[in-house]
């Protein structure tokens, strides 16, 4: 029993430091990933300074925030401001998050902060 209780503990903690760890290995492709799929779709640019990935913060959802938030028109109403937020915060599940490019994610909620949004 006492060595169960130690194999558990172990397999707890690094299942905790994994879900620590990988939002800071995975960042970067993240947020690349985020820029290109949105700017692919939308007939405006989108820039954002900062991406947080959490699995914790809302578990067992992943959780993706952007900061600084905002899109610019493309002609005919060229650098036309068309929105802009303090925080955007998207919940989705773990697997969505691991998915390519060209699919499809499914996003469960969206948070809006100190939004602007120009019609």
């Amino acid at each position: 029993m006492k060595k169960f209780l130690k194999i558990a503990g172990i397999i707890l903690i690094i299942i905790i430091g994994a879900l620590i760890a990988i939002p800071f290995i995975f960042e970067g492709r993240i947020k690349e990933l985020v820029k290109a799929t949105i700017n692919k779709n939308l007939n405006a640019h989108v820039e954002f300074s900062d991406l947080n990935l959490s699995f914790i913060k809302n578990f067992p959802q992943a959780g993706i925030s952007v900061s600084d938030f905002v899109i610019t028109n493309h002609a005919p109403f060229k650098d036309e401001t068309l929105a802009v937020a303090k925080t955007i915060s998207f919940t989705m599940s773990v697997k969505e998050v691991f998915k390519s490019a060209n699919e499809a994610m499914e996003i469960n909620s969206i948070y809006v902060d100190e939004a602007l949004i120009t019609l």
